[in-house]
């Protein structure tokens, strides 16, 4: 049975966050930007649920401003001082703040709770190699490079319930699959002017879907992704128009637009 996410967060609901998280941001010359982009996930994970056969299955997010906060200050201080070595434990501590805070319960008021358990030495040479080789080959390796953090990230996810592990995420793709579609698209976009770019992200939006399971309580999830580059490309151009005509004021909307039509498109079946 296939299942689907739905987004049901409003423009004018949104655009009050966007207007206090400017202003506060702003008076407190950008230290409250943790808590706006928290206040932010907050926000978009109690507005997204999942429409099963049995009833939504809702989601949270818990993370506060002033984890973001720390994570950020301790990761930019240390990157800095180590002249970028420490960028795995960075990235892999914004990891654990983001999966470690979300949940989703059922309509049984079963509690699930996402757990990251990768380390930055884990990544670092992965990290380390595939930036390397990315840059030595012009950014012809980047396929495997990106695949190799898509496994990272889905291999080191577990689904947690009642302190116990009952499901976790796996990534199947291979950097030889990816390849020849990333240098079609990626040339395209080029010789496009940047148009086809639309037509590209939808590309590697499905290999992402298509490529991912979910194993939860012996049961197998598989993903896919039904939008399309003209929907993508018609959503962000009459986005970028409406904006600018009103000055930024229906940005809000724009980016619920753009959000219904990245998650809304994701397919869940299993």
């Amino acid at each position: 049975m296939n299942r689907k996410i739905v987004f049901s967060l409003t423009g004018g609901t949104l655009l009050v966050q966007f207007i206090i998280g400017y202003l506060l941001t702003v008076i407190t010359f950008g230290i409250y930007l943790s808590w706006f982009y928290a206040k932010l996930a907050r926000l978009f994970a109690e507005h997204t649920s999942v429409s099963t056969d049995t009833g939504d299955i809702r989601f949270q997010f818990t993370g506060t401003g002033g984890g973001l906060f720390k994570t950020v200050l301790v990761g930019t201080l240390l990157s800095g001082l180590t002249m970028g070595i420490y960028i795995p434990w960075f990235l892999v501590n914004l990891l654990k703040y983001f999966t470690d805070n979300t949940a989703a319960i059922d309509q049984q008021g079963n509690y699930y709770s996402l757990k990251f358990t990768g380390t930055g030495g884990g990544l670092i040479v992965t990290y380390i190699i595939g930036a390397l080789l990315t840059g030595v080959t012009l950014g012809v390796y980047f396929p495997w490079f990106l695949v190799s953090i898509a496994k990272f990230v889905a291999n080191n996810t577990a689904v947690i319930s009642d302190g116990q592990q009952v499901g976790a995420l796996t990534f199947i793709g291979l950097g030889d699959e990816l390849i020849l579609p990333f240098v079609v698209g990626y040339l395209l976009t080029i010789v496009t002017l940047g148009i086809y770019g639309f037509w590209f992200q939808v590309t590697m939006l499905k290999f992402m879907c298509q490529k991912t399971a979910l194993s939860l309580n012996d049961n197998q999830f598989g993903f896919d992704f039904q939008g399309t580059g003209g929907e993508y490309f018609v959503t962000v151009l009459v986005g970028n128009l409406l904006s600018s005509v009103t000055l930024g004021i229906y940005g809000a909307w724009f980016a619920c637009k753009v959000t219904r039509f990245q998650t809304e498109n994701i397919v869940i079946y299993g």
